[in-house]
């Protein structure tokens, strides 16, 4: 969400952290949690990316005051547009399904997956053609199709909540 709310700001120039909710909302292709953005504009202010616009006037995010990036979440942005774009976490989640639950971790994986691609293809449907929107449907689709794929390969490997090879501390952080 971090980059997300930067590139809209970018974008937009300013907006309001309703205004970000909405638009983030259409991006992701699911509801986004108001307070998870506000909470996310909060430490970004607090790191030094994002601030108030000038004629905002309130003192919270909450009350529509707009937010515009500083020079330095510009700069953030554009280095982060520059890396890898290997930044979706389902490959880490994955890798430690074993340690916690092997094979319905991976089945609940799947789940919230199809889940997922039924309120993209909705997305799609109401989307008016050709748009950004639908676009981003599209691709959002064939990416959780391939995460779908990768989840299915990895149940064929056997995966159990059985892992003899976790280090010491996994089990400790376990039972805490």
């Amino acid at each position: 969400m971090r980059y997300l709310l930067l590139g809209l700001l970018w974008r937009a120039g300013r907006a309001s952290g309703y205004r970000l909710q909405r638009e983030l909302s259409i991006l992701r292709g699911k509801p986004v949690s108001g307070g998870n953005v506000y909470k996310m504009l909060h430490l970004l202010e607090a790191e030094g990316l994002v601030e108030r616009a000038p004629e905002g006037g309130d003192e919270s995010f909450r009350q529509r005051s707009d937010c515009r990036l500083s020079e330095e979440g510009r700069r953030q942005l554009a280095r982060w547009l520059e890396q890898d774009a290997d930044s979706d976490d389902l490959y880490a989640r994955a890798i430690f399904a074993g340690a916690v639950g092997g094979r319905a971790v991976l089945h609940a994986m799947r789940d919230g997956l199809l889940v997922r691609t039924k309120a993209l293809e909705l997305m799609l449907a109401r989307a008016a053609k050709p748009s950004l929107e639908a676009a981003l449907a599209r691709r959002r689709i064939r990416i959780t199709t391939a995460e779908l794929d990768f989840l299915a390969e990895l149940a064929e490997l056997e995966i159990s909540g059985n892992n003899d090879e976790a280090p010491a501390h996994a089990h400790e952080a376990r039972v805490r």
